[in-house]
């Protein structure tokens, strides 16, 4: 809005005038008042005309105009939102003024189905005669055996080797061909990158003891790149924009750019820490080297470590074993957000609680001396103060190696979960010779449990209902009590219990999830479990209802 002055016309008059009004009760300047609204009306409509050119200074009447114009199509699971159609007619016309440029293509494709994306034109690596007259080929016409870097990169997204020309149909269902001169691809990558921070690396005691994994399971994972964001928004896509696996030689030459511990903030792609008395130090970026450790054959010199970012293995000096725990932190790469995870995810309250409702909360960290040091130190706490409703949460993405059992009343609810953007780990050991050592959950009518955002190894689960006989009918009046519920979310129970290197389970036939004598209303979702066995006694005729929401089930029985 522009604000002018009232007088603006009046004061253009020369003096004379305005004297002469003054003289007679000012009559001249409120006629000229009066004019001045209307003129400034006037004004302020030729400014908006001018506003309303553009989306984003433009009124809000003018929104569907712009749309029309341009051929904008709403979306209707978006709606008419009053703001976010303005910034979907905004984007429609930038990407329609960025039309046909590599770095809209990449947009695109993560806009429509999220995934980071390169676009290649492949008539930049077409094998070409020299010019005189343009000198400066795009592309060499033959291949330097000394480039292993380029040979490693050969029909990859960064391929940079000159390549024939390849006449057929880069759409060919058959037989399709890249290489030629109106070609384009676009290379997505359909595996995100998540972090896993600070987690103890495995020791594989069965191969030495100086060889460690990446992964806490003891499997070989692959590490990925954690994303950077692009510098300019029109720049396509390198090797650090994209979550791709980590090649042995591009972290050999570019160490700096993957490596580079930080205590305060994790922002690289992979860190290694090693305990040093009391304190956690991290590992010097001058004392890795980069090997192939797929044989464990190799012996890295003193005061070194060697990574191999394409297996995930560590191994240390023999003759230097680090004997106060190894850290550390990288990023694998899986499709979605499903299992253990350090991704946002929404946590879910108990049952029953409401505006009107309370519910008791323990925390759990190793690293905070103001929260329990323990899982079973909360549940030892829990079970003194027998809350109707209780959370036990973990605040971290350590491991918990101990022996949890829990025992429900009636109508009573307990959530065992990880905090948001943490991966906890349980892993349960063979504590005792003449009893079954597993997450023990004994549930009665009306109760629930719910683990929420763990992985859990070792050990399966084991749910148990309350021995006897079979329940009588309800008096008639009374209040029938509701079967006990078990839900299971973004957790992972490993398949087997546990991993061999080859990703395998070691126990193909154990069960992940074993429900004993109970008519538990289970739920599963967003998670990956292994085999789940239910055991029955006869008394029990209904069957038992378990409800699997997007969820991996391995090596069911």
């Amino acid at each position: 809005m522009m604000n002018f002055s009232p007088d603006r016309l009046y004061e253009l008059l020369p003096a004379v005038y305005r004297i002469r009004d003054a003289e007679q009760g000012y009559a001249l300047r409120d006629l000229l008042r009066v004019i001045a609204e209307q003129v400034d009306v006037v004004e302020g409509d030729i400014a908006q005309l001018y506003d309303n050119w553009f989306i984003e200074t433009c009124q809000d009447w003018v929104v569907p105009y712009i749309g029309d114009l341009i051929d904008y199509q709403s979306v209707p699971s978006a709606g008419q939102l009053g703001n976010a159609t303005r910034r979907f007619v905004a984007n429609t016309i930038r990407y329609r003024r960025r039309k046909g440029t590599l770095a809209l293509l990449e947009l695109l494709a993560y806009e429509v189905a999220g995934w980071q994306a390169r676009v290649v034109e492949f008539y930049k690596f077409l094998n070409n005669t020299q010019n005189i007259n343009h000198l400066g080929s795009l592309s060499q016409t033959t291949v330097d055996l000394r480039q292993v870097d380029a040979l490693d990169k050969l029909d990859s997204p960064f391929d940079e080797l000159a390549h024939a020309v390849d006449i057929r149909r880069i759409a060919s269902q058959y037989s399709p061909g890249s290489y030629n001169i109106p070609s384009i691809g676009v290379f997505v990558c359909r595996l995100k990158a998540y972090s896993v921070t600070r987690t103890p690396a495995y020791c594989l005691e069965e191969v030495s003891p100086n060889c460690y994994t990446f992964s806490v399971t003891a499997n070989d994972i692959p590490l990925y790149t954690h994303p950077e964001p692009e510098e300019d928004s029109a720049q396509t896509a390198r090797e650090l924009n994209l979550p791709i696996p980590i090649q042995r030689r591009v972290l050999q030459s570019r160490m700096s750019d993957y490596y580079n511990p930080i205590p305060e903030k994790f922002n690289k792609s992979l860190e290694i820490w090693v305990g040093n008395g009391s304190q956690v130090l991290p590992v010097p970026i001058e004392k890795i080297i980069v090997a192939d450790l797929s044989d464990w054959s190799y012996q890295p010199p003193k005061d070194h470590i060697a990574v191999d970012p394409e297996l995930g293995r560590i191994i240390f000096p023999r003759r230097q074993l680090p004997k106060n725990g190894v850290w550390v932190s990288y990023h694998y790469g899986f499709s979605a957000d499903i299992g253990g995870g350090e991704y946002d995810r929404p946590l879910l309250n108990p049952d029953e609680i409401g505006k009107y409702h309370e519910y008791a909360l323990y925390k759990v960290s190793q690293n905070s001396t103001e929260n329990y040091q323990t899982i079973t130190e909360a549940i030892l706490q829990w079970q003194r103060e027998k809350p109707r409703h209780a959370v036990i949460e973990i605040i971290d993405s350590g491991v918990y190696v101990e022996q949890i059992d829990i025992q429900l009343e009636s109508n009573q609810t307990l959530q065992l979960r990880a905090a948001n953007r943490m991966r906890p780990v349980i892993r349960i050991l063979d504590w005792r010779t003449s009893y079954g050592d597993a997450l023990n959950v004994t549930v009665k009518p009306g109760s629930s449990f719910t683990l929420d955002g763990l992985l859990i190894t070792g050990r399966g689960v084991h749910v148990e209902g309350v021995q006897g006989i079979a329940p009588l009918p309800a008096p008639v009046g009374s209040v029938i009590q509701k079967p006990p519920q078990l839900v299971i979310r973004h957790c992972t129970l490993v398949p087997g219990w546990s991993l061999h290197c080859d990703c395998e389970p070691r126990r193909s036939t154990e069960p992940s999830l074993e429900l004993c004598n109970t008519d538990a209303h289970t739920v599963i979702e967003h998670s990956i479990v292994g085999s789940i066995e239910v055991n029955q006694d006869e008394v029990q005729t209904d069957p038992l209802p378990i409800h699997i929401y997007d969820t991996i089930v391995a090596n069911k029985h």
